[in-house]
């Protein structure tokens, strides 16, 4: 009567990277009952190693014998045959395995816009009225950027990802510009006028439409002439500093020399 021989392997597949399993066969008689010890069971593999040629069963009628797997992603037919009849095969998948490489990472980005900014420098109301300058502040910056974990088959040379891109975050300082005008006013001048006039030639001098004519060793210091009518409008006596002719202040300035020797006063406003 045949042998009946039934193979079983733990794991029933292996990485091809020198892992082993068990594989065991069970031989029972024609009516399913254990063949008992001592019956030889011959082992052969297309691919891979096995640790013994022949095994021979224990009192259970079970035979073992491992397979040591090679790095080569296929299958291994493992056939056992007994001394008594008998033969049967067994499939053991050789997969592909992976070992983690390096991650990968993006580049730093900004994550949205600078904060904790310091005050602008220069302030505007330090620079002059209408000069455009570029302002600076000394700010936190938050970026993100992403880590992507590897793995990488020493049989094929493959590489896959392994779950999704891990966010990473940190904080740097930056520096902030930006373009402004400044609005600190003219500096306001020492003297109460601003503009000062002084004709070398003819003494007199035109201020919005009132023409001062100086006149120096008389008994007065200067006469406002009306240019239209080229008539006085105003006396100023000697000793007086400032005259006021419509609705407008005007000073008496400082002695200077006239081209003909004479002397006489600025006039300012």
């Amino acid at each position: 009567m045949p042998i009946n021989i039934v193979l079983a392997a733990a794991p029933p597949s292996i990485p091809a990277n020198g892992s082993m399993t068990t594989i065991t066969a069970t031989l029972t008689d024609h009516y399913g009952v254990s063949i008992g010890a001592g019956t030889q069971v011959h082992w052969q593999t297309t691919l891979g190693t096995l640790d013994a040629p022949t095994t021979e069963t224990d009192e259970d009628g079970v035979a073992t014998v491992h397979l040591k797997s090679v790095p080569v992603i296929a299958n291994a037919t493992v056939t056992a045959t007994s001394s008594e009849g008998g033969l049967a095969t067994i499939l053991i998948p050789f997969s592909d395995y992976w070992v983690a490489i390096a991650s990968v990472y993006t580049a730093w980005a900004n994550n949205g816009a600078p904060y904790n900014c310091s005050a602008w420098s220069p302030a505007a109301n330090t620079v002059a009225a209408g000069t455009s300058f570029t302002q600076s502040a000394s700010c936190n910056q938050a970026q993100i950027a992403y880590r992507q974990d590897r793995q990488q088959s020493p049989i094929t040379g493959a590489i896959r990802n392994v779950g999704g891109p891990v966010p990473l975050s940190q904080v740097i300082n930056v520096t902030a510009t930006h373009s402004t005008v400044g609005t600190m006013p003219p500096p306001k001048p020492t003297t109460p006028w601003s503009e000062c006039k002084f004709d070398m030639e003819w003494h007199g001098m035109t201020f919005s439409g009132q023409y001062f004519w100086v006149v120096s060793g008389y008994d007065f210091d200067s006469v406002v002439w009306d240019t239209a009518g080229m008539a006085p409008t105003a006396w100023v006596p000697a000793g007086t500093t400032k005259v006021t002719v419509d609705g407008v202040t005007y000073y008496r300035g400082d002695w200077v020399q006239t081209q003909d020797g004479a002397r006489q006063h600025q006039i300012c406003r």
